[in-house]
């Protein structure tokens, strides 16, 4: 799949990125992305310019507001990006997570279990569906070396 993108909305304005859109969609491009189009309005020039085919709407944390999502579909969205609020979110987390830390020198309660981490992340179904062929042997005190100076 292709998707053609243009930051032209920003960079030339719009009658520049609709032009480009045009040209993405004379050309048989997949989907069209066009930077900062993330309202209703815009997309709805963005739909008439490419043709009928779908719009890739990038809603970044770093950009204008979105409209909402059933707003955004009914203007041709087929498929809305949210590229770092996952990653903003796991940020906060982070940062509140070891604020204690900074404050007492204390480890806070674990948020979750290690079991409860696994299970959100799917290991043990990954590990009953990909066992490991040859574990090999358990490492022991003879198998492995002991850190020194010399073997670091």
């Amino acid at each position: 799949m292709v998707i053609a993108r243009t930051d032209a909305l920003a960079a030339a304005g719009p009658d520049e990125a609709l032009r480009r859109v045009e040209a993405f969609a004379a050309a048989r491009r997949d989907a069209i992305m066009v930077e900062r189009a993330v309202d209703g309005a815009t997309l709805r020039r963005v739909r008439d310019a490419a043709g009928g085919l779908p719009l890739v709407v990038n809603c970044s944390a770093a950009g204008s507001p979105a409209d909402p999502l059933d707003e955004l579909g009914r203007a041709g969205a087929r498929l809305v990006l949210y590229p770092v609020t996952a990653a903003l979110a796991g940020a906060a987390a982070m940062r509140d997570a070891t604020a204690p830390c900074c404050a007492t020198s204390r480890a806070p309660a674990p948020a979750m279990s290690w079991t409860e981490l696994n299970d959100l992340l799917g290991l043990p179904e990954l590990a009953d569906r990909f066992p490991d062929p040859d574990p090999g042997p358990a490492p022991s005190a003879a198998t492995e070396p002991a850190l020194s100076r010399e073997n670091p």
